[in-house]
């Protein structure tokens, strides 16, 4: 994978050619495709692997960032479900 971030990094997808990618990297085309199954599923593999924690990240912010500035009313008292239903999409909606 690193070998086609670094061609992507240079020269896009268009540029990011599996022969030039095995090539790079050393291996075979067919473990590449054994792998990714395409160029599309490499690419696929690159992004999951960048986004992925910076995602997590992310979401791990946002939920401290809506504790902090409005706490969950479920700390402090007990809903029936139909109640903290319509707490939880009251308080999506002033997200």
């Amino acid at each position: 994978m690193r070998a086609a971030e670094k061609i992507f990094a240079y020269g896009g997808y268009r540029a990011m050619a599996l022969r030039e990618v095995t090539k790079e990297a050393r291996v075979n085309l067919a473990a590449v495709n054994y792998h990714f199954g395409s160029k599309s599923g490499l690419m696929r593999a690159i992004v999951r692997h960048r986004f992925e924690p910076i995602n997590r990240e992310r979401l791990r912010l946002l939920d401290a960032s809506i504790e902090q500035h409005h706490p969950s009313p479920f700390r402090s008292r007990t809903f029936s479900t139909h109640s903290s239903v319509h707490c939880l999409s009251v308080s999506a909606m002033h997200l």
